[in-house]
């Protein structure tokens, strides 16, 4: 809700009240988590080999005193069978403060069958997130 031109947000466990802000990175104290879920990507009547994944994210976004909001990391997993089960999480640095250069990529991933894959993509540090895009390199292959 709007009140005295501030967004007010509610926990819907605590029944807490909070101010909704660019400017925070946590949730009362404790861990705001972002993630982005693609929807499943796939070619039709095709097993799909993920050679290699890249994701543009704003980088060197480090601050802070502890090694969680100074040397944050993306956290990437992916699945195979339409999210009922998920890849063992893999963890990539978004750079310390003033680190801008780079790129998130993760190679050798494997291959979905006919049902494609559903990537997942999450940020927990207090920093600031803003994810751009994500591209893959990948080959089609007739399912076995």
């Amino acid at each position: 809700m709007r009140a005295n031109d501030k967004h007010i947000v509610g926990d819907y466990t605590t029944g807490a009240l909070h101010q909704l802000s660019m400017s925070a990175y946590d949730e009362s104290g404790g861990y705001l988590i972002t993630t982005l879920r693609s929807p499943i990507m796939s070619e039709p009547g095709m097993a799909t080999i993920w050679d290699g994944v890249t994701l543009d994210m704003q980088m060197g976004v480090g601050r802070g005193l502890t090694a969680h909001s100074s040397s944050p990391t993306v956290m990437i997993r992916w699945s195979d069978d339409g999210g009922v089960t998920w890849s063992k999480q893999r963890t990539r640095p978004i750079g310390t403060s003033g680190q801008f250069n780079g790129r998130i990529k993760l190679n050798n991933l494997g291959a979905s069958d006919i049902q494609g894959r559903i990537w997942e993509v999450s940020v927990s540090a207090p920093v600031e997130r803003c994810f751009v895009s994500m591209s893959a390199d990948v080959r089609y292959a007739k399912p076995r």
